[in-house]
């Protein structure tokens, strides 16, 4: 998906598929007893996790499902059955909170979703980080799907495992070793192949176009834009262009950032952490709840090299894939708030794997 298509919704619909008096509005073909799409997200997730029934996983998922994560890319049901039932046997009390859910689409082509959700649990089975803790823990994340006919044929699930490792009261260290032990190192390898596409030659980053005057304002390019200028084009002082003064940032692995001055030294420590890095966006959505309010979900690649200073240690020269999501919230024509999950742990696999042979 290249992100570039606008929310399409149903004629006269809300930002949950309910008209002005909370009826339905959304067609439903091939949904059996969901309503709209945002009830079909939330109660799956209930009849799975909270009741139990991981057996539906066959009716909600397909045979040729790929899912991306953090870790990798996993193929067909019969896995997602399997890291289910692996997590709910480590954490046999879970409960899922759905906070949001951000669509785009139909029932005919498909709908694309971002379903923000915090689980939490106690952990008194053995799951994939060794024998139970017997800790209590509340882990947050954020799964993007493609659901075509009530199935998910393609997901992406991001969630803040660095800090599961650190409630569970782990080392990180000795968690990292013991998962790395005999495997492979990293796809990018230890010196990456090629140069990070953010400039071309001696050229310095493009600028995107100007934007037409009295265009109105565009949610699309407010996003788009404002990721190429700070990130890739490193013009940290648009910040305050884009974001309100009192922003809120909930990141990766439980981090707080309040404001913009924050905010800004987190991206500031990341760019600095890998000096080439660029920004992609792969696909981008989102829901009008009217009155200038907006919500956004944003699936983005982060590639990079690292070569300079960081909270990660001295540079190790890894060349990283990094993949996260983020929802926005939009007030007055600038960010508010934000969610974003990214794999911090697994960031930290491809920076110390072992080399090849």
């Amino acid at each position: 998906m290249d992100g570039g298509e606008r929310a399409v919704t149903e004629a006269g619909t809300g930002p949950n598929g309910r008209g002005s008096a909370g009826e339905p509005t959304q067609t439903m073909r091939g949904f059996d007893e969901f309503s709209d799409i945002v009830d079909y997200i939330k109660q799956s997730t209930y009849q799975i996790w909270d009741r139990r029934n991981i057996g539906l996983i066959y009716r909600y998922y397909t045979p040729t499902t790929v899912v991306h994560t953090s870790d990798g890319d996993t193929f067909g049901r019969d896995q997602v059955i399997v890291n289910s039932l692996t997590k709910m046997a480590g954490f046999p009390d879970i409960r899922d909170f759905i906070e949001d859910v951000i669509w785009t689409g139909n029932d005919r082509d498909g709908y694309r979703t971002s379903m923000r959700w915090t689980w939490t649990a106690r952990n008194t089975g053995y799951s994939v980080y060794g024998p139970p803790t017997g800790r209590r823990v509340v882990v947050r994340g954020i799964a993007n799907c493609v659901v075509r006919g009530e199935q998910v044929i393609e997901e992406w699930v991001v969630y803040n495992e660095l800090s599961l490792i650190r409630q569970l009261g782990l080392d990180v260290e000795e968690v990292l070793r013991r998962q790395q032990a005999g495997a492979p190192p990293p796809a990018l390898g230890p010196d990456g192949v090629g140069e990070v596409e953010r400039l071309v030659g001696q050229e310095p980053p493009p600028e995107l176009p100007a934007r037409p005057a009295g265009g109105g304002f565009d949610i699309e390019d407010l996003v788009r834009r404002s990721t190429h200028e700070i990130w890739n084009r490193r013009m940290f002082g648009k910040v305050e262009e884009y974001y309100a003064p009192n922003y809120l940032c909930h990141g990766a692995s439980d981090r707080e950032l309040y404001g913009i001055g924050d905010f800004r030294g987190d991206i500031l420590a990341r760019i600095a952490a890998f000096p080439d890095a660029a920004m992609h966006i792969d696909d981008l959505y989102w829901n009008d709840d009217g009155g200038g309010r907006y919500r956004t979900a944003v699936l983005w690649t982060m590639i990079g090299t690292h070569t300079g200073p960081s909270l990660y240690g001295p540079p190790t020269g890894r060349r990283v894939r990094v993949m996260g999501i983020t929802n926005h919230i939009v007030e007055g024509g600038k960010f508010v708030q934000e969610w974003t999950e990214w794999g911090e742990f697994n960031l930290l696999k491809q920076l110390y794997a072992p080399p090849a042979g």
